[in-house]
Order: C-alpha cells, then sequence, then structure tokens
C-alpha cells in the first residue's frame, strides 16, 4: 500500500519535471545555439571591416601613383598629336588641332580621363567606408576629389591662355601661367612646398593610412621593423 502511494505522488511530479527539463534543455540549446550566431554575426562583420580597410589602403596607395603620372612634366607626343580644338574650329566643320602651347594642358586632361576607373572604384568603395568607420569619414574622400577637381580646372585654363594669341611682354599673362604650371606639375622627387594638390593627396592617403593600417597589420600579423 505504500509503495501503491509513493508511486502515486511520484507520478504526480514526473510530468512538470520532465516538461521542466525540457525547458531547460530547450532553453541551454537556444542560448548556444544564439551565442554561436552571434559569434558568427561579430566574425562576419570583421571579416567585412578587415575587406574594406584593405581595398582602401590599396586605393591609397595607388592614388600615389595615378596623380604623379598625371602631374609628370614630361609630355610624350602621344598625349596631344590627335588633339583638337572645338573652339577654335573654322566655320565648315574643319577642327583646328590645338596650339604647341596647349600641348601640356590637353596632356593633363587627357591622362586624368584615362584614369576615370580609378576615380569610379573611390566613389564606390566611400559609402562601404563610411558605413564601417563613420559618415564623418567623407571628408577624407572629398580631399583627392577636390586634388582631381583642381588639376582638371587648372589644366583647363591654362589650355584657354594658350588659345589665344597674347603679347609675351605680358607680365600678367606670364605669372598667370607660371602658378597654374607649378600648380599642374610637379615630380616625386621635388620639393612639396605649396604643393597644394600634393598636400591633398598626402592628407587623403595618410588619413586613410592612420585608420586601416593598425587593421590591417593586426590582420596579418604585421610588426613594424625596428628603428
Amino acid at each position: 500500500m505504500q509503495h501503491t502511494y509513493t508511486y502515486e505522488v511520484f507520478k504526480d511530479f514526473t510530468a512538470p519535471l520532465v516538461a521542466l527539463a525540457g525547458i531547460a534543455v530547450t532553453g541551454t540549446v537556444a542560448a548556444l545555439g544564439l551565442r554561436s550566431f552571434s559569434k558568427f554575426k561579430r566574425e562576419k562583420i570583421e571579416e567585412r571591416r578587415i575587406e574594406v580597410a584593405l581595398d582602401a589602403l590599396t586605393l591609397a596607395y595607388e592614388s600615389k601613383f595615378v596623380f604623379q603620372a598625371i602631374r609628370a612634366r614630361a609630355i610624350g607626343s602621344h598625349e596631344y598629336e590627335d588633339g583638337t580644338d572645338v573652339s577654335r574650329s573654322v566655320p565648315g566643320g574643319i577642327v583646328v588641332k590645338i596650339k604647341e602651347g596647349q600641348q601640356g594642358a590637353y596632356a593633363v586632361i587627357r591622362r586624368i580621363e584615362a584614369r576615370e576607373d580609378f576615380f569610379e572604384r573611390l566613389r564606390k568603395i566611400e559609402p562601404r567606408f563610411m558605413a564601417v568607420f563613420g559618415a564623418e569619414t567623407d571628408s577624407i574622400f572629398e580631399m583627392v576629389y577636390n586634388a582631381r577637381t583642381q588639376l582638371a580646372g587648372a589644366a583647363g585654363q591654362l589650355f584657354d591662355i594658350d588659345r589665344i594669341e597674347y603679347d609675351e611682354q605680358d607680365r600678367r599673362i606670364k605669372e598667370e601661367k607660371r602658378e597654374l604650371r607649378e600648380l599642374i606639375f610637379r615630380g616625386p622627387n621635388e620639393d612639396k612646398k605649396n604643393d597644394k594638390i600634393g598636400d591633398l593627396t598626402d592628407g587623403f592617403r595618410t588619413r586613410i593610412e592612420a585608420i586601416c593600417r593598425p587593421i590591417v597589420d593586426h590582420q596579418y600579423g604585421k610588426t613594424k621593423s625596428p628603428g
């Protein structure tokens, strides 16, 4: 009789205990699953962060060579031999070739156009970079766009100045041309003093490097060389 009573009491508690055990197991599994998902999510975000940092750093270093090529003083004849000046076209459809003084400016304009792919890749990565590192980082990209705009504008001005015949003794024109050429052309080993374009492109590269270099170095285990 005692055994029967004990069994009946135990039986009454069996169902709730099993249910509680099931809930506990389910909760544990769910918690582990949630932790695993959170870890996976963090890992994916970090992967994207590293990917964006590496891509941006690559473009920052590429910008150095892009602007060096655009601003090179040496002008090849292939860069202007087919150049024409539409504004000087003769009525009737005859297009006039550019004048000798316009050749350098024309070459720079063509160089900028030839590297449009680089600037397009910058425009594509900018919103991704802002999403990862903050919306205020758009000011970093403005530096390189500004450098491009100033170069194109100065080359256009220089091209226009040499379109017309002017007095070679005109000091104002000569000084304007000198300033434009100083802004446009600059070799990699030349003095960087008063180099507005160089300040912008170097600033872009330095700020991208400050953000991305530590992330890339940490990912790939790189350390600075001793002293």
